[in-house]
């Protein structure tokens, strides 16, 4: 059979895709007291690695759930996602040290 061993695959990856729409819900309810400036400015830096990294544990553990996945294969995956999340960390550390007004706290970097 085709699918057969993909079982788990599906469930997870509905699963993750369910929390991963609760949570952006969750971020818009929290910032509808801001400002919208505030908000637009601050959504890319704040908000969009949030939901990167919970992306990035999406796709390493729909990696491991697929049948018959070599090893090297999956440190392939993982590596790529590695060097994905470290470039836009990089990203988001600029962005916030670029910031003009307040100045962002130490947890924030």
């Amino acid at each position: 059979m085709m699918f057969e061993g993909w079982g788990n695959f599906y469930l997870l990856a509905g699963s993750a895709a369910a929390v991963l729409i609760g949570l952006i819900f969750v971020v818009v309810t929290l910032m509808q007291d801001r400002p919208r400036s505030s908000v637009l400015n601050s959504s890319k830096l704040y908000m969009g690695p949030v939901v990167l990294h919970v992306s990035f544990v999406l796709a390493l553990s729909a990696a491991a759930m697929v049948p018959g996945i070599s090893p090297r294969g999956f440190a392939a995956i993982t590596g790529a996602i590695a060097l994905w999340g470290l470039t836009r960390d990089g990203m988001v550390i600029a962005g916030i040290s670029a910031r003009t007004g307040d100045k962002p706290h130490w947890t924030d970097v």
